[in-house]
């Protein structure tokens, strides 16, 4: 259960990071928290495989954006972006994760984060902040996607 905890904590930081000092925190936050969750949610996913994934990822991407909702309700329009960015971003992520299934680890976790980082991006920005421009788009992906590399390689460390 520590997973999904640090995954709901670490995604309320980061939109309440947002909301208190604005955009210039995301790139911090798309390293170390972001990068992060995407990398967790892979662990969470080998964990639950075949035991209710999709409804336990549903729940505890939700879990996450009401947390965030409930610490800071003056950030409902950065919460709401953050919630359906993880739902587009999970169900990228669960579906390349899953046709990767008999890759080792690294590959299934960073292939899946590489897509994902860009759908989360994507949604994150629009809904929160009505659009960003591309280059920052693009330079939180590449944050994302390098975050989580490094993540990969510390929670793969302790993978059992």
């Amino acid at each position: 259960m520590i997973g999904p905890a640090i995954f709901v904590a670490a995604t309320a930081l980061a939109n309440i990071s947002i909301s208190h000092f604005g955009p210039q925190a995301a790139p911090i936050n798309a390293f170390v928290l972001i990068g992060l969750n995407l990398t967790l949610r892979d662990s969470i996913h080998d964990k639950w495989q075949g035991k209710n994934l999709w409804l336990r990822m549903l729940l505890m991407l939700s879990c996450a954006g009401v947390v965030s909702y409930l610490l800071d309700a003056s950030a409902a329009r950065i919460a709401i972006g953050s919630v359906l960015a993880l739902l587009a971003a999970g169900v990228t992520d669960t579906a390349i994760y899953e046709i990767l299934h008999r890759k080792r680890y690294l590959v299934r976790c960073n292939s899946s984060n590489v897509a994902s980082a860009a759908v989360d991006s994507l949604v994150f920005f629009y809904v929160a902040f009505g659009g960003v421009p591309v280059e920052v788009l693009l330079s939180q992906w590449v944050v994302k996607v390098f975050g989580g590399g490094i993540w990969s390689l510390i929670i793969g460390r302790f993978r059992k």
